[in-house]
């Protein structure tokens, strides 16, 4: 496994522990979901909260339907796929990927998807973010779409969305069954953590609102993932790659609106020759200190001069990202 795919396992483990979930090591036999040709991957889970035996597993097929949810009413020893839908205000996307999963209180399953249209080349020629709901896992309507970018080009795009639901009781929420949905927005070389929420059955959203605290215009932010606590209480964690950290925000009412980042913790990170990387201070008498690897000098004919140049500017960028 590589040393990202760890770093989102962290990130999925925090999401799940502030959840409130329950992880099992006990073993049991392995499912075959999909029961198809070709990849099936990116790949969510969520249970219903009323019914353990009913479960659904969302992901993207392309060897066959596109974005893809396998309804199980037994615990998940057998499925039943079903395609997503792609067709949303009157225009047919012609893919979907990264879906996630969640449901309410009252059994309503909800999927948010990464959606494209594509070129002769069936490369993605813009990326928009959709919501489709079902009633009983297994007939999906599309609810919304998100953020809207038809014909808007390569840039922004949208990437790795998640999706959570405050399942907690009335009495001890205020926001009972709020869908929270966080996802990246990527413009260009800046990657931010956007999120959105809504309380009317999936179909009305509120506008995209960027969370993490990062303006330097080169963010380099990954995987968020959202969950809802009791007593009003949303966390939304992230990696930060260009700060080596995961860090978390935290609303208290709802996730209307959210507070300072803080750094839950530090990654190790590789750092290449003209990078560089800030990490806490420890014991020393500063609260940060920034590393910058710079370029072995081999007589001037291997970009030494642009090497060093950027470590400076990667390091001013950090500063500044800090100040």
């Amino acid at each position: 496994m590589s040393r990202r795919s760890w770093i989102y396992l962290a990130i999925a483990l925090c999401a799940a522990i502030v959840a409130g979930l329950v992880i099992s090591s006990t073993p049991e036999a392995e499912v075959n979901v999909s029961a198809t040709a070709g990849y099936q991957g990116q790949a969510a889970v969520a249970v219903d909260p009323a019914d353990p035996l009913a479960l659904v597993v969302a992901g993207a097929d392309d060897g066959g339907t596109g974005p893809t949810a396998w309804s199980s009413t037994d615990g998940g020893a057998n499925y039943v796929p079903v395609a997503l839908p792609l067709l949303f205000d009157g225009h047919t996307f012609a893919e979907g990927k990264e879906p996630a999963v969640a449901v309410d209180r009252l059994g309503t399953w909800y999927a948010a998807y990464e959606v494209h249209d594509l070129d002769g080349g069936l490369n993605p020629i813009d990326s928009s973010l959709v919501v489709a709901r079902s009633f009983d896992g297994l007939v999906w309507e599309a609810a919304a779409i998100v953020e809207d970018n038809r014909g808007a080009g390569a840039s922004p795009s949208v990437e790795t969305p998640h999706l959570a639901v405050d399942v907690a009781p009335t009495g001890c929420t205020s926001y009972s069954d709020r869908l929270h949905l966080v996802w990246i927005r990527k413009t260009g070389t800046d990657r931010g953590v956007y999120r959105n929420y809504a309380t009317t059955d999936g179909v009305s959203w509120t506008s995209s609102a960027k969370i993490n605290d990062g303006s330097s215009g080169a963010e380099d932010v990954w995987r968020p993932r959202v969950a809802a606590g009791p007593d009003n209480l949303v966390y939304i964690v992230w990696l930060d790659d260009l700060l080596g950290t995961i860090e978390i925000d935290v609303s208290s009412n709802g996730g209307i609106s959210f507070g300072t980042d803080v750094a839950a913790a530090t990654v190790t990170v590789g750092c290449d020759t003209g990078d560089a990387r800030i990490t806490e201070g420890y014991q020393l008498p500063a609260r940060y200190v920034i590393h910058a690897v710079g370029p072995v000098w081999q007589g001037g004919g291997n970009n030494e001069a642009e090497l060093l140049a950027s470590c400076y500017r990667k390091s001013i960028l950090l500063a500044e990202e800090r100040a």
